[in-house]
């Protein structure tokens, strides 16, 4: 989380930075000037600046699902089977597999507040059959 020189607030995850400004109504009347923490459930806390009046406050921001949960792409590579995954933003999620279609095996477990992960399984390079799929995890 940073604060850059036109003060706006952003988030760095994963490679990609992302204007916190961006995820608001655009005529809200709040510029979020700086982001001081995240937590694992994806809220953020901000300070903003009414825009109308000048005063300056602190706001949580709370994620939604923009989009459904889904395997958006998958390619072997030297290091495994590498998954990404969109949706889910801010809500814990489970990437799972199967290799006798019956009992599925937790991967891995993420929270994030953009929605997109990158997953890899480097024991798929030793495995005949290998299915993958992601799910939200309820509390």
């Amino acid at each position: 989380m940073t604060e850059s020189q036109g003060y706006n607030a952003f988030l760095w995850e994963a490679g990609a930075i992302a204007n916190l400004n961006d995820l608001i109504p655009s005529d809200s009347g709040i510029l979020l000037t700086e982001a001081k923490g995240i937590n694992d459930a994806g809220n953020i806390v901000c300070i903003y600046r009414n825009t109308l009046s000048g005063f300056y406050g602190v706001c949580l921001l709370t994620p939604v699902t923009p989009v459904p949960l889904e395997i958006t792409d998958y390619r072997l590579t030297q290091d495994g089977m590498s998954l990404e995954l969109h949706g889910g933003a801010g809500q814990p999620l489970a990437v799972e597999y199967t290799s006798d279609r019956a009992q599925w095996t937790t991967l891995a477990t993420s929270t994030n507040l953009i929605g997109r992960r990158i997953f890899t399984d480097p024991d798929a390079k030793n495995s005949t059959f290998r299915a993958y799929r992601a799910r939200l995890v309820t509390p």
